[in-house]
């Protein structure tokens, strides 16, 4: 699953985001978080994370 976003800051710089989830298994997701603001020809990592279920 992917969301994308766009949004522009007090300072009038456009960010774009993309946060992509990715099934690890029947307990286990990551996400991954990115960010541009040269309008997507490069991208950074906002957040890199694992989500675990809880038994």
């Amino acid at each position: 699953m992917r969301y994308k976003s766009a949004s522009i800051g007090a300072n009038g710089q456009k960010t774009l985001g993309r946060m992509t989830f990715f099934n690890l298994g029947p307990d286990k997701v990551r996400q991954l978080w990115e960010q541009s603001t040269d309008d997507g020809n490069t991208w950074a990592i906002a957040f890199d994370g694992i989500y675990i279920r809880k038994k």
